[in-house]
C-alpha cells in the first residue's frame, strides 16, 4: 500500500470556499476525510461544489462527513428544515427513528456526503455535559435498539453513521469541549451499561469515534488521567481486543478543551495514533493540520510503521467496502427539494406529538 502520511488526517475547512493555502495544504497531505460545520454551508448548491472541490484535490476516495444529528446539532439547518433532536425522536417511537436516519441520510448522500457523525450511542444523565437531549435515552437498551435501527437505515441509505462516543460519554459531569470528564464508573458497570449500545452495534457501522474522557478503572495508574482517545487500554485492548472491532476508529476533535495539560498538539497526535486510533480529527486551523501531517509524514520506527499500516489497511478496506467513489456527483436540486418536503413534514409530526404530550 502506497504510503500517503495524510491518510489519517481528517480535517475542516474554514469557509464554504477553499482558500488558496488549503487547496496546497490538501493537495500535498492528500487527507483520509474531511468534516463540514454550519461555517461551511450557505445553499445545497454551494455545499455539493464545496465537497465536489475537496474530492477532487485528493486522488483517493475520501470521507465527506459532518454533524447531522438534528436538535442542537444540526448543520443543515441553513439549507433544510430544522430535524428534531434524538430524544424527541426517540419519544415518537422506532419508527420516528428509522424515519429521522433515513430522510437525513437521503439528503445527505444527495448533497455529497458518504459518512455522517451520527446518532450517539451515549447514555442521557441528569448532567449539562453537551450530551444531554443528544441521546436517545438513559436506559442502556433503549439507547442500543434506537441505534441500532438509526445505523442499519443509515447504512443501507448510503451513508453509514458512527458511534459516538466510545466507550460512553454520558456520565461526565462536564463538557469536554471544555475540560476533561472524568468517569469513576467501575469496569463491569460501564461494560453492562454504557458499554452495551456500543458492543450491540459494532457491526452496524464501520466508524466509532473515541471520547476524550477519563475512565479511571481502566488504567493502571488511576491518579494519573489518561484520556480515552490517548488510551491504548481503551482503543487498542478495549476496542479492539476485547470487542473485536477492526473498523475505522478515529478521535474527537483534537482541539477540544478536555486535552489541554496533555501536551502540544504535535504530541497529543502522536499519543493518539500509538494509542489505535486510525484518524486524527482536526475540526478547524490549517496551522494545526499543519503540525499533525508532520508527525505523521517523519520518519517511522519499526513499531510506528507497523501502527501506521493498520490505520492504511483499516481506512482503505472500509472505503472499498462502501465502494467510495474518486469523485462527487452533481446535486439533484429536485430531489433534494422533495426530501425537504418529506423532513419538514416528519419535523412538524415529531413537534406535534411532543407539544399534545406537554
Amino acid at each position: 500500500m502506497p504510503a500517503i502520511p495524510g491518510r489519517p488526517l481528517f480535517i475542516g475547512v474554514e469557509g464554504p470556499a477553499l482558500t488558496i493555502d488549503e487547496k496546497k495544504f490538501i493537495r500535498r497531505s492528500q487527507p483520509g476525510g474531511f468534516i463540514l460545520f454550519a461555517r461551511n454551508i450557505e445553499t445545497p448548491e454551494q455545499t455539493n461544489e464545496l465537497l465536489r472541490s475537496l474530492q477532487a484535490l485528493v486522488k483517493e476516495p475520501c470521507f465527506l462527513s459532518i454533524d447531522q444529528e438534528g436538535g442542537r446539532v444540526d448543520r443543515l439547518k441553513q439549507i433544510l428544515p430544522p430535524m428534531p433532536s434524538m430524544f424527541k425522536t426517540a419519544l415518537a417511537g422506532i419508527g420516528a427513528v428509522q424515519r429521522h436516519a433515513s430522510v437525513t441520510a437521503r439528503a445527505l448522500r444527495l448533497l455529497g456526503f458518504n459518512m455522517n457523525f451520527a446518532p450517539v450511542l451515549d447514555l442521557m444523565s441528569p448532567f449539562r455535559n453537551g450530551i444531554e437531549d443528544r441521546a436517545f435515552s438513559c436506559a442502556p437498551v433503549e439507547v442500543a435498539a434506537m441505534g441500532t435501527v438509526y445505523l442499519r437505515t443509515a447504512l443501507k441509505a448510503g451513508v453509514p453513521g458512527t458511534l459516538k462516543h466510545f466507550p460512553g460519554l454520558g456520565r461526565g459531569e462536564c463538557d469536554s469541549h471544555l475540560d476533561l470528564p472524568f468517569i469513576p464508573i467501575k469496569r463491569s458497570n460501564l461494560i453492562l451499561e454504557d458499554l452495551h449500545p456500543f458492543r450491540k452495534n459494532l457491526r452496524h457501522s464501520p466508524f466509532v469515534m473515541v471520547a476524550h474522557a477519563f475512565y479511571p478503572d481502566f488504567e493502571e495508574n488511576d491518579d494519573r488521567p489518561v484520556p480515552a482517545s490517548l488510551s491504548r487500554n481503551i482503543v487498542t485492548r478495549l476496542l479492539r481486543k476485547d470487542l473485536g472491532f477492526d473498523g475505522v476508529a478515529l478521535t474527537d476533535d483534537l482541539l477540544m478543551g478536555a486535552l489541554r495539560g496533555f501536551g502540544d498538539l504535535p504530541l497529543i497526535s502522536q499519543l493518539a495514533f500509538q494509542a489505535g486510533n486510525d484518524m486524527l480529527l482536526l475540526c478547524r486551523g490549517l496551522e494545526a493540520c499543519e503540525q499533525v501531517y508532520k508527525v505523521l509524514a517523519r520518519k517511522k520506527t519499526m513499531v510506528q510503521a507497523k501502527r501506521q499500516e493498520q490505520a492504511y489497511r483499516r481506512i482503505a478496506r472500509v472505503k472499498k467496502n462502501l465502494a467510495l467513489k474518486p469523485t462527487v456527483a452533481d446535486l439533484d436540486r429536485a430531489a433534494l427539494d422533495g426530501i425537504a418536503a418529506e423532513m419538514q413534514r416528519f419535523s412538524d409530526e415529531v413537534a406535534g406529538r411532543d407539544a399534545s404530550a406537554g
